[in-house]
């Protein structure tokens, strides 16, 4: 019998469009080139630490384009999927409503307050990949010995090694097919994940 990946996927910016959240609340950002709010809306930071502190914030967010049905796919290749968030532990009852919503069936779904705290629980869980946007989150996972992908998004082009440019790229990436690839070398196999 084929056992599939345990896979880690963060939430927000991964799954829940976030970031569209924030633009709807704050217009646009003097820059997206930074993986933090307050350098996007200078002279905003109390609002957007209310807005990110608010569990309401989380409740009706829009599914990541293709998110859905990737994930679907991946629970039918035989994956189990877990969420590893960092949310304000208030969020927590309405982020498993929200994921619930998503009906895919996760192996659990978990509000951490942190960096070191995801990794942690991440190894805890046996997650053999986690998919996240977050640069920090990205570099302490491999730095534990995680197999991370970068879940592409404007702040984070910065980051090395594997990445995912949506959700339509979920089969090349958790299949081995390397899409940093040059044009030549597209199509050969790279091998496992590790």
């Amino acid at each position: 019998m084929k056992t599939g990946m345990r896979i880690g996927l963060d939430l927000d910016a991964v799954i829940a469009d976030f970031v569209r959240a924030v633009k709807e609340r704050f217009g646009t950002p003097v820059t997206e080139s930074v993986y933090h709010l307050h350098a996007w809306y200078p002279g905003s930071e109390k609002e957007i630490d209310k807005f990110v502190q608010d569990p309401r914030t989380y409740a009706h967010l829009s599914v990541v384009t293709g998110a859905s049905m990737g994930l679907m796919h991946l629970k039918r290749a035989g994956h189990s999927l877990s969420i590893f968030t960092c949310r304000p532990i208030a969020a927590k009852e309405v982020t498993e409503a929200w994921v619930g919503d998503l009906r895919i069936d996760f192996e659990g779904v978990h509000v951490l307050k942190d960096a070191d705290e995801k990794v942690a629980s991440c190894k805890l869980y046996g997650m053999d990949v986690l998919i996240d946007d977050g640069p920090a989150y990205i570099e302490k996972a491999r730095d534990a010995g995680l197999t991370a992908i970068t879940f592409d998004c404007s702040y984070n082009h910065q980051v090395p090694g594997r990445r995912m440019l949506g959700w339509t790229d979920i089969d090349l990436q958790l299949f081995g097919v390397d899409l940093t690839a040059t044009p030549e070398q597209k199509g050969t196999h790279a091998g496992s994940l590790r």
